[in-house]
């Protein structure tokens, strides 16, 4: 048997966990680390495949899903998952007619091409907007379902890319319950906003982030009574949940881990509308490593609602 492998070889396909539930893939679950499965390729527009840190979140506009990617290519040295070095990367080698000078703090030696793409899972086909942008955020309003993302920068010259997928889904809301958008960080030092559309540009790229540091964190409410009082807490556990994990297993972990929370009493509107809320919070003295942080939203007579967001503390 005669077989041929490409030095920059990666595997593409989920882990197998989602194979009955790709629209259930975390953020930061699908790697394309190299040598990690049986069938993996290098492909020939961009043999170099690199991790991409993104941000993504899942709001309601009316009977339409609204998806905002925020994204940042990780610059090659701190790819830490690049394959071996070969006789065709040393140094004094190029490929013909292309420029070896790369340009910024991403290496991109072309224009950059971005997307954000959402593949319904069942087969239909997928909704995409594009941008031209290195770095930014990107929205896209499609119906309401279960898809799997993906947001990706192209430097065609330069014959690398940067790639990041994962699962989202939603279902529409039933009428008389509650439901609240995904939590989104914004970077240090954002202007605190009054709205999504003013939060958008100031969208974190990734979830990484230093201890000590201080951040707005954005959320929408939906289906809350007029003038309804609500207990809303902020609080981190540490670890990452489980894409399993239910609104009862998680009040079940919530009180044993003893997590750093803050709560705070809200209402509803004075009338019948989406609500945002928008608050500084200041990162507390964690120990670097995976946590996450949980948004829970407890009504009277109801039952709670609760979105988390894995974070990175550096």
């Amino acid at each position: 048997v005669l077989g041929h492998h490409h030095p920059k070889s990666r595997g593409y396909l989920f882990p197998e966990a989602f194979l009955e539930s790709p629209s259930d893939v975390p953020p930061e679950s699908w790697i394309t680390a190299p040598r990690e499965a049986r069938t993996w390729y290098a492909p020939r527009y961009s043999p170099d495949m690199r991790p991409l840190e993104t941000q993504v979140g899942r709001f309601r506009r009316g009977g339409t899903m609204l998806v905002v990617g925020a994204y940042r290519p990780v610059p090659p040295e701190a790819d830490s998952v690049g394959a071996e070095p070969t006789d065709s990367d040393s140094v004094g080698t190029e490929a013909p007619g292309l420029d070896t000078q790369k340009s910024g703090e991403f290496g991109i030696q072309g224009e950059p091409y971005s997307a954000l793409f959402l593949v319904p899972v069942d087969g239909s086909e997928a909704i995409f907007v594009r941008g031209f942008d290195e770095e930014g955020v990107l929205t896209i309003n499609s119906p309401p379902g279960r898809y799997v993302s993906g947001l990706e920068v192209v430097d065609l010259e330069g014959k690398q890319a940067w790639r990041a997928r994962q699962g989202v889904a939603q279902l529409p809301l039933v009428p008389g319950l509650v439901d609240v958008s995904d939590l989104l960080i914004l970077k240090e030092g954002a202007p605190l906003p009054g709205s999504l559309d003013e939060a958008i540009p100031h969208i974190r790229p990734g979830v990484r982030i230093r201890k000590g540091e201080r951040f707005p964190v954005v959320w929408e409410a939906y289906g809350l009574r007029i003038a309804e009082p609500v207990r809303i807490t902020l609080g981190f556990t540490s670890g990452r949940p489980g894409f399993l994990t239910r609104v009862g297993e998680f009040l079940g972990v919530l009180e044993p881990d003893r997590p750093v929370e803050v709560t705070f009493e809200d209402q509803g509107p004075d009338r019948v509308q989406t609500v945002f809320r928008a608050i500084q919070f200041e990162l507390p003295d964690l120990d670097p490593g995976e946590y996450t942080l949980h948004l829970r939203l407890e009504l009277a007579g109801r039952n709670p609602v609760i979105t988390s967001r894995p974070i990175i503390v550096e």
